[in-house]
């Protein structure tokens, strides 16, 4: 006769199976815990930033210069009529070392004929360009007598060429022998045809015996101002000896021929 099973034994062998099956299951599954998944890290992109939109702008111009128109220096007389009429005396340059000798000028006096019947005294005078005042005052040489400024940025290109004048220089204008003071101080500004004095015969009788205009052109650096001159008379300070000079002799204001201004209004 068989044995029976032994159930003790038999649930044995099914713990233990089903053990083995358990550890078997595991290990094909890796035996780990899942890892977790990776998380995605948003970086924030910079927003763009639209460029500026700037209409273009225009080219700033050289605002244009308005040159000084010329004028005769004496009222209602056309300049080509004071060349070949009312001329009496013409610019001498100085002659040798001594820069006192010659005529530093024009001297315009007595009319061949005109609207005043012939005389010249009292005749308005004009400045004739626009400028600023410069200088005033009396002395012998000169009488009463104005002095005017104006740059050659104020006048023709060409002519500042005739004067070798530089971009920096001004033209210095001095209307002598004036019948009285001008109604102005320095640093005033003067324009083409004002009327500035008259014609008279103040001074020295050694330097005017009879009433004219006398007029004289001298180049210098822009800017410069003259205080009161005089010469030859015995009540003549230091000062007044020193400005008389500056403006007379001194490389500081280079004597030229008014005629050059004359003319260059006379060309076509």
């Amino acid at each position: 006769m068989q044995k029976g099973y032994d159930l003790r034994q038999v649930r044995r062998q099914y713990y233990l199976i089903a053990g083995l099956i358990a550890v078997l299951l595991l290990g094909a599954c890796g035996g780990r815990s899942p890892e977790p998944a990776p998380t995605l890290e948003v970086v924030p992109t910079a927003t763009a930033v639209p460029a500026p939109t700037s209409e273009p702008q225009p080219t700033p111009t050289e605002t244009a210069i308005a040159l000084s128109p010329i004028c005769s220096p004496l009222a209602e007389h056309e300049i080509a009529t004071l060349l070949s009429l009312y001329l009496t005396q013409p610019f001498i340059p100085p002659q040798g070392a001594n820069k006192e000798t010659g005529h530093h000028g024009l001297d315009f006096a007595y009319y061949s004929g005109g609207p005043t019947g012939g005389h010249i005294n009292g005749t308005p005078i004009q400045s004739m360009l626009d400028g600023v005042v410069a200088g005033m005052g009396y002395n012998a040489v000169y009488g009463y007598y104005l002095i005017t400024e104006t740059p050659f940025a104020l006048l023709p290109a060409e002519l500042a060429e005739h004067y070798e004048a530089g971009a920096d220089e001004s033209l210095y204008m001095l209307y002598g022998h004036m019948q009285q003071p001008a109604p102005l101080a320095q640093g005033d500004t003067v324009t083409c045809g004002q009327v500035v004095s008259y014609v008279g015969n103040s001074g020295s009788q050694q330097f005017s015996s009879d009433p004219h205009l006398h007029i004289e052109t001298r180049v210098g650096a822009a800017g410069q101002r003259l205080a009161e001159t005089a010469y030859y008379t015995a009540d003549a300070t230091e000062a007044q000896k020193a400005e008389y000079l500056r403006w007379r002799t001194s490389d500081e204001f280079r004597l030229m021929d008014p005629t050059i201004l004359l003319v260059y209004t006379l060309r076509e």
